[in-house]
């Protein structure tokens, strides 16, 4: 009860936002939630699927410029350009899963950083297609059933919707069947084994998983900032969106929400200081590790459970 009194307000909140802040304030929302659709696949993967990925860009990369390329040079519906993100975002990750998911640890890692790397390669070099590093310009604004989102207080809307409903799934897919076998896996993978569970099938469940948020996030993105280029979808990206959900905590809804949200603002917090950024941000990391190994939103979880009427004193 507590939890869905706490989701409504949230949806309240993220309802009269708009109406209570500037313009500069609103277009940080509209970036906070395309970084949670972004993120709360990979969330899944690294955090329960037990496995690293830096491809996240890639998928996030591939849906920006297949609904530009779609909307600018063949007039496709924004709406179908949308969709065809996520799904072409969904159909590389599961392509790739079939050599990638083989691999563990530090194999797995390295593999999807070259994919990275192999991505970033193409789109600069592609002219005809992607613009090379010109990229892609003039990429029309997001329209729904004759409604135009040309504002960021229209487009905060909708990328929310969109934001609730992927957090909505993955809410549900762990309280399943599928999310209970992720946990299982995510404590031993030998044991999952020996009870029957799909290792490599799950994995690859999740994997397309993240390359259809990815897709979806980099289509939302390219129609709000109207303008991509390659360097919008780097390696860099990829490793920070990893780091900064270990921050934020992998093995909850709210950890997604804060690590995202903290990447949009975390730059603007430093203000004159911004070229010491990862400084900054490595120290919080280092910190965040050896004194809140769940995350942020994990450890927060874990003290207000502890303190709820009825829950064992761990003291004794």
């Amino acid at each position: 009860m507590r939890s869905l009194f706490a989701a409504m307000g949230s949806i309240g909140a993220l309802l009269v936002y708009p109406s209570l802040v500037n313009e500069f304030l609103v277009s940080v929302s509209v970036v906070t939630g395309i970084y949670v659709i972004l993120m709360v696949g990979l969330a899944l993967f690294l955090g329960y699927g037990g496995q690293f990925s830096f491809a996240q860009a890639v998928f996030y990369g591939i849906g920006a410029y297949t609904s530009a390329i779609l909307t600018t040079k063949f007039q496709i519906p924004v709406v179908t350009a949308f969709v065809t993100s996520g799904v072409l975002g969904g159909l590389v990750a599961f392509l790739l899963s079939a050599p990638i998911l083989r691999l563990r640890g530090y194999y797995l890692a390295v593999a999807t950083l070259a994919f990275c790397q192999i991505f970033y390669v193409l789109a600069s070099e592609n002219f005809n297609i992607t613009g090379g590093p010109t990229g892609i310009y003039s990429i029309p604004s997001f329209s729904l059933w004759g409604i135009q989102f040309e504002t960021g207080y229209s487009y905060h809307y909708l990328v929310w919707s969109v934001a609730i409903a992927c957090l909505l799934f993955t809410r549900n897919v762990m309280d399943s069947r599928i999310g209970r076998a992720l946990k299982a896996v995510q404590s031993s993978e030998e044991a999952a084994l020996v009870l029957g569970v799909n290792v490599v099938d799950l994995q690859t469940k999740i994997f397309v998983f993240t390359g259809v948020t990815g897709g979806l996030a980099g289509s939302l993105f390219a129609h709000y900032v109207s303008y991509i280029s390659p360097n919008n979808f780097t390696l860099d990206l990829s490793i920070w969106l990893v780091v900064v959900l270990s921050v934020g905590g992998v093995r909850t809804i709210s950890g997604v929400v804060l690590g995202a949200g903290f990447t949009t603002v975390f730059p603007f917090l430093l203000g004159k200081y911004q070229s010491l950024n990862m400084l900054v941000f490595g120290v919080i990391l280092i910190l965040t590790l050896k004194y809140m190994p769940n995350g942020i939103a994990g450890e927060l979880q874990t003290w207000f459970s502890q303190r709820r009427p009825g829950a064992a004193n761990p003291h004794g």
